[in-house]
This record gives C-alpha cells, sequence and structure tokens, in this order.
C-alpha cells in the first residue's frame, strides 16, 4: 500500500481569520454569516478564539450558529470582533467589544499560509485520509440545484 509523503495542515476559517487582527487581545469572536435551511433569522455561525501565553490561538470552546446576542452574552470581555457575520448585526462596541474594521474580516491567502505554517511548524499534521471539510452551512450552489430539482 503506497503512503503518500503530502503532510496537510488543515487549517479553520476562524484562525485564518483571526490574523488579521492588529489588536492586542485575549478573546477575538468569529462570527460567519449562517445561510442554513432551517436556522433561524439573524443567527451567525460564532466561534471563540483565545490567545495563549506562548502567542497560538485556540478554540475557546465549539462553535455555534445562535443570534449574535446569544453569543455575546455568554462571551468573555474584554472581546474582540470580526469575520463576516458581524455586517448582519447591531453589534454595539461598548462594555469591552471592539469590533474590527469591515476590511478584516475575510480570510486572506497570507493568513491561511501563516497559520497552517504555524500548525505545520508545530506538527499539526492532519492525516490525506481523515481530512474532512467542515461547513457551517452547505454550499449554495448545492442548496440551489437541490431547490431546483426537487419540484422535478
Amino acid at each position: 500500500q503506497m503512503q503518500p509523503d503530502l503532510r496537510i495542515a488543515a487549517v479553520p476559517t476562524p484562525l485564518a481569520i483571526a490574523v488579521n487582527v492588529d489588536a492586542d487581545w485575549q478573546h477575538v469572536g468569529v462570527l460567519l454569516a449562517a445561510k442554513r435551511a432551517g436556522d433561524a433569522a439573524g443567527t451567525v455561525y460564532g466561534a471563540l478564539l483565545k490567545r495563549n501565553p506562548d502567542g497560538t490561538t485556540n478554540f475557546d470552546g465549539e462553535p455555534r450558529i445562535a443570534t449574535p446576542e446569544g453569543l455575546l452574552a455568554d462571551w468573555p470581555r474584554p472581546l474582540v470582533i470580526t469575520g463576516e457575520g458581524a455586517e448582519f448585526c447591531d453589534l454595539p462596541e461598548t462594555n469591552g467589544v471592539t469590533v474590527v474594521a469591515p476590511e478584516r474580516w475575510l480570510p486572506t491567502a497570507e493568513g491561511v499560509w501563516t497559520v497552517g505554517r504555524r500548525l505545520a511548524r508545530a506538527g499539526g499534521f492532519t492525516p490525506w485520509n481523515e481530512l474532512q471539510v467542515t461547513y457551517a452551512r452547505r454550499p449554495e450552489a448545492v442548496r440551489l440545484w437541490e431547490k431546483r430539482h426537487s419540484s422535478a
């Protein structure tokens, strides 16, 4: 059985987005548009990240789909908010919450490379046969195809 020499560092989108945050932070909340059939209007995919003493970033709990208000009620302060889901929210910049400028809400190739390199240096590889792409929502093209073909 042939084993490929390829090693993969899977980069979660929230980690790639957090690289865009210039401010000194302890917790970052990344909000992404949920857009999943059956999700209540006004919900977002939220992931809370924490900065470790060594400068690395990890998830602080499991990401979830909820209202921004519900996520903010549970997340610690001070808190920096980023991600394209912030566009759908009326987030107050009070009570220890700071919202990042919109031009920093999306992942960049540099951010993916930075996080991937950090994961690779730490030996954070995912075996090729265990790699799974996970989405907060099903791809738009799949949903549209199913909608168009469900009545046929």
